[in-house]
C-alpha cells in the first residue's frame, strides 16, 4: 500500500471518530443539531456558557456620568450586571456597576438632528432567559432584538402578522425550552409568540375579553414570562390593572392573581427561589425601587430584592427644567381664537377667567391654516403674506399680566396652508402617485342644491424637513421675546386622516422615522426656547402608546416638552371605548384614567395638564343645560382626581356656555388636596 494512501486512511478514520463523538453528544442532549434547534421540547440541561469576553472598560467622564448611566440594572446569577442606558443602549459590567461597557453590534440608532454622535433607539423592555443568561431579547417600540452571547452581537427578529409593527412594543421574555420561542406584549393589541425565531407568529390567548377596552383596543401588556420546564404555564401582567395572570395553554384557563399594593408595575420575570429555601420557580414583579415575588405553589406573595428602574435621562435631573415645571405648573384656564382677542372680547375673557379663579388662556398666534394672528415683525412669514395681525400682541401681553394671567402662545406646526404653498408647494406633503401636493380631499354636499363639491380639508408640510422646523421655531423665539409666558405646539405630527397611503415624505433621510421627525423638531426647539414648552397630543396617545401611528410617543415628547396637554374629549373616543359605563361615568373615567395614564407613562417627566371638552357635537347637542353642566364637570373631576396640574377648557368660538357654576370648588378642592 502506498505511503499517500495510508496517509488518507488515518485522516479519514480521524474524522469517523470525531464525527461518532459529535452524534453521540447530540443524541445526550436530546435535540437537533441544527442552530435553529426548532425541535427542542425538554429543558436545556447544563447549557454551553459563551463566557463573555471582557474588552476595554467603558468608562463616561465627569458631566457625562449622568447621561451614560444606566436607568435599569439587571443582577446576573454569575456576579455580572446588564444595563440600559437612553443614549447608550446595552451596558454589561464586570465590576458591580463601577464601569460599564457599551454592546450594540446589530442595535438600531435614532436618526435625529443634529445627526451626529447617534444615540441607541429606547428600549421598552428586556427578557432575559433564565436557565443561560447570555441570551437576552430587547424590545423596542417596533422592533425585536435577539442576543445569545452576552451581547456581544444582535440578530434582529422578524415581525409579521398577526403581530404588527404598526403596534407598539412593551413586553418581552425568552423560553427555556425552546431557543427559538420568544413572547412579545403590546401596548393595546395583547400579546403573541413566535415558535421559530419570528417566521411566524401566533395568539397564544385569544381570549382576552377582560382586557378590552372597545373598539379594538385592549389594555397595555407590561410583563410576560415563560416558566422553565412547563411550557404549558405563561404569566402576563398590566402596569394599569395591577393584575398578574395565569394562562394554561392547554386548557385556555386564565387564573387571576392580585398584586398586592397600589405602586405602578414596571416589569415581570421568573427566577428561582432558592434564597428561601423553595428552589422552584417563582414569579418575580418589579416596580420603581423594590419587587415582590409570587410563590405559585403558595400562592403567596414576599418581599424580593430592590431594583433600579427609573428613567435618570440627561432631562430627568435638568435643573432648568425642574424650574420651567414650577412657572407651568397648576394653570386653569381657556382658548381664545385670535379674532377674540381684543377690545370687548378680550375683555369679557379676563372678566370670565377672574370670576372663575382661573389663571391663563392659551391664544392662537399661528393658527390651524398658517396665518400669524399677531403684529410679527419676521421676514418670511412676511413675504409669504402669512400675517394677519388680527390682535397686537403687546396690548394682549400687558392687560393679561396686569391681571395675573399667564399667557401660553399657542403654534400650530405641521398643518399650514401658507407654507404648504410656499415656493411651489417646495414643503408639502407628496403625492407619489400624482406627483403633486398631497391633499386631503373631503366632499361637500350643499343642503340647497343638492349638489356636491370637493374641498381640500388640511395643508400638511414635511415634518421631516429642517427648514419647516425652523420656520415655526422662528416664531416661537420671537413669541418669547416679546414676553409671553408659554410656548405651545399644536398639531405635532403627522396626517391621520385621508389615503395616507399615496405620501411621500421628500426630506426624510434613510432610516428616519415618524417619531425621529418630531424628536428632531424637539431637540431643535428645546435648544432655542428657555421657558416652558407645551404639546398638544391626541387623547388615544396619552392613553396608550401609539408612537408609531403618526409620530406623536408621549414618552418622547415629555423628554423636551415641560407640559404635554392631551386632548381626552369624550365625544372624540370610538362609542363602543369604555361603553359598558354610562355617559357621565365614560367622561369621568377617560379624564380620571388617562390622567393617571399619562403620568405613568411620562414616568412624571413633564406635567400633564388636559384640555376638556367644553362644546357639544352629534348627539350631545340634544342634552339639556344640566346635563352639558354635568358632563363639563365629570370630565374637570376626573382630571382633578388624578391630580392634573390644571386644564384649559376648549370652545373654538371661544363660547364658554357649558360653565354654569363656578369653577372654584374644584380648583379649590384640587389646590388643598396638593397642600
Amino acid at each position: 500500500m502506498r505511503k499517500s494512501t495510508k496517509v488518507l486512511i488515518a485522516v479519514f478514520t480521524v474524522i469517523l471518530s470525531f464525527l461518532a463523538i459529535f452524534t453521540l453528544v447530540a443524541a445526550q442532549n436530546g435535540k437537533k443539531t441544527e442552530t435553529t434547534g426548532k425541535n427542542t421540547s425538554e429543558v436545556m440541561q447544563n447549557p454551553v456558557s459563551t463566557v463573555p469576553v471582557k474588552r476595554d472598560a467603558y468608562i463616561p467622564a465627569g458631566k457625562q456620568l449622568e447621561k451614560f448611566r444606566p436607568y435599569k440594572v439587571i443582577p446576573l446569577h454569575n456576579g455580572i450586571l446588564y444595563g440600559l442606558s437612553d443614549s447608550e443602549g446595552f451596558l454589561i459590567s464586570f465590576d458591580m456597576g463601577k464601569t460599564w461597557e457599551k454592546r450594540d453590534k446589530g442595535l438600531p440608532k435614532k436618526v435625529i438632528y443634529p445627526f451626529k454622535n447617534l444615540h441607541m433607539r429606547s428600549f421598552t423592555s428586556i427578557g432575559i432567559d433564565p436557565l443561560k443568561e447570555q441570551r437576552v431579547v430587547l424590545t423596542t417600540r417596533n422592533g425585536i432584538y435577539l442576543t445569545e452571547n452576552y451581547g456581544l452581537s444582535w440578530e434582529q427578529i422578524p415581525v409579521g402578522k398577526p403581530l404588527r409593527t404598526s403596534s407598539y412594543f412593551t413586553a418581552s421574555a425568552l423560553s427555556s425550552d425552546n431557543r427559538d420561542a420568544i413572547l412579545v406584549g403590546t401596548s393595546f393589541n395583547g400579546f403573541f409568540e413566535t415558535a421559530d425565531r419570528g417566521l411566524t407568529w401566533t395568539n397564544p390567548s385569544p381570549d382576552l375579553k377582560f382586557l378590552y377596552k372597545g373598539s379594538g383596543f385592549y389594555e397595555e401588556i407590561s410583563g410576560l414570562s415563560y416558566v422553565p420546564g412547563n411550557p404549558n404555564i405563561i404569566y402576563f401582567a398590566s402596569r394599569f390593572s395591577g393584575i398578574l395572570y395565569e394562562l394554561h395553554r392547554k386548557t385556555g384557563k386564565i387564573s387571576e392573581i392580585a398584586i398586592p399594593g397600589n405602586e405602578v408595575l414596571s416589569d415581570i420575570g421568573i427566577t428561582k427561589a432558592d434564597n428561601i429555601g423553595t428552589g422552584i420557580w417563582v414569579v418575580k414583579a418589579d416596580f420603581k425601587k423594590d419587587s415582590l415575588l409570587y410563590l405559585p405553589d403558595r400562592g403567596t406573595w414576599i418581599t424580593g430584592t430592590a431594583v433600579k428602574s427609573e428613567k435618570t435621562d440627561q432631562y430627568r435631573n435638568e435643573i432648568m427644567k425642574d424650574e420651567r415645571k414650577k412657572l407651568a405648573s397648576n394653570k386653569y384656564g381657556i382658548y381664545i381664537s385670535a379674532h377674540r382677542a381684543n377690545g370687548k372680547y378680550l375683555n369679557d375673557h379676563i372678566n370670565f377667567l377672574k370670576k372663575h379663579n382661573l389663571n391663563s388662556f392659551v391664544i392662537d398666534c399661528k393658527d390651524d391654516y398658517g396665518w400669524l394672528t399677531y403684529n410679527s415683525g419676521l421676514r418670511i412669514p412676511g413675504q409669504m403674506h402669512a400675517v394677519k395681525r388680527w390682535f397686537n400682541l403687546d396690548k394682549v401681553l400687558k392687560k393679561a399680566h396686569e391681571n395675573g394671567l399667564y399667557v401660553i402662545a399657542r403654534i400650530v406646526v405641521f398643518k399650514d396652508q401658507q407654507l404648504f404653498k410656499y415656493e411651489n408647494y417646495k414643503y408639502s406633503v407628496w403625492d407619489r402617485e400624482a406627483d403633486e401636493p398631497w391633499r386631503y380631499i373631503k366632499q361637500v354636499k350643499n343642503s340647497e342644491t343638492g349638489g356636491t363639491k370637493l374641498y381640500q380639508r388640511e395643508y400638511w408640510v414635511d415634518p421631516f424637513s429642517e427648514f419647516v422646523w425652523r420656520y415655526n421655531i422662528s416664531i416661537a423665539r420671537e413669541l418669547q421675546e416679546r414676553g409671553v409666558d408659554e410656548i405651545q405646539f399644536d398639531y405635532i405630527r403627522f396626517p391621520s386622516d385621508g389615503n395616507l397611503s399615496k405620501i411621500r415624505y421628500r426630506f426624510k433621510k434613510p432610516g428616519m422615522t415618524k417619531i425621529d421627525a418630531i424628536e428632531s423638531f424637539l431637540t431643535m426647539a428645546r435648544k432655542a426656547i428657555h421657558i416652558p414648552i407645551s404639546a398638544d397630543l391626541y387623547g388615544f396617545n396619552a392613553w396608550y402608546r401609539m408612537g408609531n401611528w403618526i409620530g406623536q410617543s408621549i414618552e418622547m415628547v415629555s423628554q423636551y416638552a415641560d407640559v404635554v396637554c392631551p386632548m381626552f374629549y369624550p365625544s372624540h373616543f370610538p362609542p363602543d371605548f369604555l361603553q359598558d359605563k354610562n355617559y357621565l361615568e365614560r367622561a369621568y373615567t377617560i379624564y380620571e384614567e388617562g390622567t393617571r395614564r399619562a403620568k405613568i407613562i411620562t414616568n412624571n417627566r413633564a406635567l400633564v395638564r388636559p384640555f376638556v371638552q367644553a362644546f357639544l357635537i352629534g348627539s350631545e347637542l340634544n342634552m339639556t343645560t344640566a346635563e352639558y353642566s354635568d358632563y363639563l364637570t365629570s370630565q374637570l373631576k376626573g382630571a382633578m382626581q388624578a391630580s392634573a396640574s390644571g386644564f384649559t377648557l376648549w370652545n373654538a368660538s371661544n363660547k364658554y356656555y357649558m360653565v354654569t357654576m363656578s369653577l372654584q370648588p374644584i380648583i379649590n378642592r384640587e389646590k388643598k388636596n396638593e397642600e
